[in-house]
């Protein structure tokens, strides 16, 4: 099931440029990296070990929040398929 997840680019001290995922519906979800790409695809490999600890705990998870309307700093991260283009 795809979470709403905020992406934001943030100016690294080197000059350069990093982007930073934050899945909202779990509290410290986020990755880093480079790329949009390579961000959305780690945020996809940590929202998937994510859910995949809490069933084997018998947790419950969050349902996936409200995608806000007509926000490109918002996007959906699918943790089944990592290499899909975000919404």
């Amino acid at each position: 099931m795809p979470y709403p997840a905020h992406i934001t680019t943030i100016d690294e001290e080197n000059g350069q440029k990093a982007h930073r995922i934050e899945i909202g519906d779990f509290d410290n979800l986020h990755v880093t990296a480079t790329t949009k790409e390579e961000a959305v695809h780690r945020a996809s490999e940590v929202l998937l070990r994510t859910l995949a600890i809490a069933a084997q705990k018998g947790e419950r998870v969050p349902s996936p929040g409200a995608l806000p309307v007509n926000d490109p700093d918002y996007i959906m991260i699918c943790p089944l398929n990592p290499g899909s283009t975000p919404l």
